[in-house]
């Protein structure tokens, strides 16, 4: 191994290891904002929440999107309208 590998190597147990520390005190924070909420599951983005007796269950799930809901725009059409009035200006100056 040499030198460099080491140094990443050390860095990245060095790295996981906080992340470790700091993922169990944003789940006891998120538990206890349930806890007083008294809410045992919550949708936020794309993650379900649960609350199930202390534990924390986080999945993913999939997100509706919301432009289904906006008028469908024909580009093609409307592209096709363009042109057709470039070629009637052209012809009317011609």
């Amino acid at each position: 191994m040499t030198r460099n590998q080491l140094e990443r190597l050390v860095r990245s147990i060095a790295y996981r290891r906080r992340l470790k520390r700091d993922l169990a005190k944003l789940e006891g924070e998120l538990i206890s904002f349930m806890q007083v909420e008294s809410l045992t599951q919550v949708v936020t983005g794309s993650y379900k929440i649960q609350l199930d007796g202390g534990d924390l269950i986080v999945e993913e799930v999939e997100v509706e999107d919301s432009n289904l809901n906006q008028l469908e725009f024909d580009f093609e059409e409307e592209l096709e309208n363009e042109r057709s009035d470039q070629i009637e200006r052209q012809v009317t100056r011609s």
